[in-house]
This record gives structure tokens, C-alpha cells and sequence, in this order.
């Protein structure tokens, strides 16, 4: 992901199955990854790519660690987002992003237009 593009991840991730299993399961609480996969059935590397890319487009955050079985520190992970809304109006995607701390993120992308 470039630094140019975190709205467009963000609005990627709404046709990501297995990003919106982890946001479902971390909308309450937080959890470490572990808990995650144990939760959505995950593959490890599946979980962690798209934990990545939920901290990065903003959508959630790391939210403190707790030590692990094995005595590591384990990090946990949140979703910053409340609820969302999608809206197709006059060829422009809008999305809005209610966020816990009260706030809202919204994007919007114009379609282009297309000559016959």
C-alpha cells in the first residue's frame, strides 16, 4: 500500500471476507492475534496480512499487549470502527466510517466516465 492510497485500502477491505471476520471479532474487545485465528479459523499469514493492513488504512489499532503463555509480550489489536454506511449516488461511491472515538471518516470516489 502507498501512502497515497489508504482510502482505497480502506474501502478494500469491505470485499475482504477474512478482514471483516477480524474486525467483527475485535469490535468488542481486544484481542491478540492468536485469539484472532482461534476465533476466524485463519491461517496464521492470512490473519496477520490483513491485521497489517486494518492497522494501516486506520480502521483498527494496536490497543496494548499481554503476556502469552510462553511468558512474550503479545500485542492486541481493536477495530476503530463503530458502523459503516455505502452509498452509490450520481456515479460517486460515498462511504462513511463511524469511529469509537466519536468521529467519521468519509471517502468518496468518483466513477469515471466512460465514451461509447
Amino acid at each position: 500500500m502507498t501512502p497515497e492510497t489508504p482510502d482505497l485500502a480502506a474501502i478494500s477491505v469491505l470485499s475482504d471476507e477474512y478482514a471483516l471476520r477480524i474486525l467483527q471479532v475485535i469490535e468488542d474487545r481486544s484481542l491478540t492475534a492468536t485469539e484472532i485465528m482461534r476465533r476466524t479459523s485463519l491461517p496464521p499469514a492470512a490473519c496477520y496480512r490483513r491485521l497489517r493492513t486494518l492497522v494501516e488504512t486506520g480502521l483498527a489499532a494496536a490497543d496494548g499487549s499481554m503476556l502469552s503463555r510462553n511468558g512474550k509480550q503479545a500485542r492486541q489489536y481493536r477495530a476503530l470502527v463503530s458502523r459503516l454506511r455505502v452509498v452509490f449516488d450520481g456515479g460517486e461511491i460515498h462511504v462513511s466510517f463511524d469511529l469509537r472515538d466519536g468521529g467519521t471518516r468519509d471517502i468518496v470516489i468518483r466513477l469515471p466516465i466512460e465514451n461509447p
